[in-house]
């Protein structure tokens, strides 16, 4: 089984090699390790070859599932922002809460699509202020208090 690992791992010269994750510098075979040292591909282990090569098979599958996601999502976006958009148009309805929740269903209810909307909430450097005076009330309240009890 290793045989067929070197054999698939390794690379022609001048070939791209990204997806192997291996490198070709003066006719040589390098892999990277964790660290971004090269280490000559007859040091590394066989088990450690195959357990990168499923990796980024995983990770090629992944990509290209996260892909296909993203430009569903888009276009079920654009689908809804339409629909949307005829509704409030040809018969003065609106669709969804205030914040952008909205659902939409098949006549017989047995198909829904939901769009749920998060509220954002982004801390600023106010609250990092506000915790160093939280801090210092505390440190100052906790002065007299016994070594264990104390921040």
């Amino acid at each position: 089984m290793t045989a067929s690992i070197l054999s698939t791992l390794v690379p022609e010269e001048g070939i791209n090699t990204a997806g192997t994750g291996i490198e070709v510098i003066n006719g040589q075979n390098y892999m990277r390790d964790a660290k971004g040292n090269l280490v000559p591909l007859e040091n590394v282990k066989p088990q450690h070859k195959l357990e990168d090569e499923t990796v980024r098979k995983i990770v090629g599958f992944a990509e290209t599932l996260s892909a296909q996601i993203s430009r569903f999502r888009t276009h079920t976006f654009a689908d809804l922002l339409s629909l949307t958009a005829l509704l409030a148009q040809e018969y003065n309805s609106t669709k969804g809460g205030r914040k952008g929740n909205s659902t939409f269903q098949t006549i017989d209810g047995c198909l829904k699509v939901q769009v749920q909307v998060s509220d954002f909430i982004d801390f600023g450097p106010e609250i990092q202020i506000a915790k160093s005076l939280i801090d210092e009330c505390l440190n100052e309240w906790a002065a007299d208090t016994l070594q264990g009890l104390r921040p």
